[in-house]
């Protein structure tokens, strides 16, 4: 048996993890017939990786059967060395943003991705 290309263990159950080749749904649409796809022996749970993710979910787009939840084009600005990009309104409140907060930012095979940072630990005596 081959293991998993990224886990050995399943997240979910425990179970041991193996590579198979398995479909990609949506709904009950075939997005991707084929993807080699870390898969749990135990409980079925399949694990794609981000870009495979992201492949089939501009597939989707262009079939018309899927729409991300926001997306929006925005102009990058330069703060000393760095672009800064300003995160639209709608996507701040829908991931409860506010300012100062911590946000996790990833480079990906598709591009960047920005999550909510982790809540800071830090007690007000260390302000």
């Amino acid at each position: 048996m081959m293991v998993g290309k990224y886990l050995k263990r399943c997240p979910i159950c425990g179970g041991a993890v193996k590579r198979a080749r398995a479909p990609y749904l949506m709904g009950r649409v075939v997005i991707e017939p084929k993807l080699e796809v870390d898969k749990c022996a135990k409980c079925g749970e399949e694990f794609y990786t981000a870009e495979q993710v992201a492949r089939a979910q501009e597939k989707a787009i262009k079939l018309g059967i899927w729409k991300p939840w926001l997306e929006e084009e925005r102009e990058l600005k330069q703060v000393g060395g760095s672009l800064v990009v300003s995160i639209p309104r709608a996507m701040a409140k829908s991931l409860n943003l506010a300012p100062r907060e911590k946000v996790k930012i990833m480079l990906t095979g598709q591009g960047i991705s920005i999550t909510k940072g982790k809540k800071s630990t830090t007690s007000s005596a260390h302000r």
